[in-house]
């Protein structure tokens, strides 16, 4: 963990990306990127409700985070937090310049709807930056542990949970493989894998991903 902000080597890695895609010469890290102008002025949306990156964004006029109750209608808040399914946004076509997610569509039912309305959200050039559970090597093929064809879960693999951020849990409905560069290139996305800047082994192992639209 960061001895300062306590964010672990994938939140680590998802603010160099930021910083690369972002920044300007002299922003070396996401506090810096956070007071540059232009960068105040992006339509950035992440969800979820923990994570560091709030510390430095939750100021910005145009950035906005939520969280997915399945008792709440989408695009309604509850205690103030807007809620979102990301298999169905309620944001507009071309309206989000930065999407961040961290940890989370190892959680969607049926992610590669997310991908794409994910995709259908960003502005022309926009971006997702996100990281996902996998090290390197990835397994080859994607494991989905849930088979979600209907609207009941029916587990093909033992349960699987990790926190959901709120004191509660979340289950795991696939363990991405490879394959899922080419799932999101099929959707139209040009595709950057990131691994760390830091030389340990085990930071070395990690990704992150940015997609951008077309």
């Amino acid at each position: 963990s960061c001895p300062k902000c306590r964010s672990s080597l994938r939140y680590r890695g998802q603010s160099e990306v930021l910083v690369e895609l972002f920044g300007k010469s002299n922003d070396k890290c996401l506090a810096d990127l956070a007071v540059q102008t232009e960068f105040s002025r992006l339509s950035i949306y992440e969800p979820g409700l923990s994570g560091p990156f709030r510390v430095y964004m939750d100021s910005l006029p145009a950035y906005q985070n939520s969280f997915f109750w399945d008792t709440v209608e989408p695009g309604d808040k509850k205690d103030g937090v807007r809620c979102e399914n990301l298999e169905k946004l309620t944001f507009a076509d071309d309206s989000i310049d930065l999407m961040i997610s961290s940890d989370i569509l190892e959680h969607v039912r049926r992610p590669m709807d997310a991908f794409s309305d994910i995709y259908r959200v960003l502005k022309p050039g926009g971006w997702h930056v996100f990281s996902i559970p996998v090290q390197l090597p990835m397994r080859t093929i994607s494991n989905y542990r849930v088979d979600t064809t209907t609207d009941e879960d029916i587990l093909i693999d033992e349960a699987h949970y990790h926190g959901d951020g709120i004191g509660g849990r979340s289950l795991v409905y696939v363990d991405y493989g490879a394959d899922l560069v080419g799932q999101l290139l099929s959707i139209g996305y040009s595709v950057y894998l990131h691994k760390p800047s830091d030389d340990n082994p085990e930071a070395q192992r990690l990704l992150t991903f940015a997609t951008r639209k077309k």
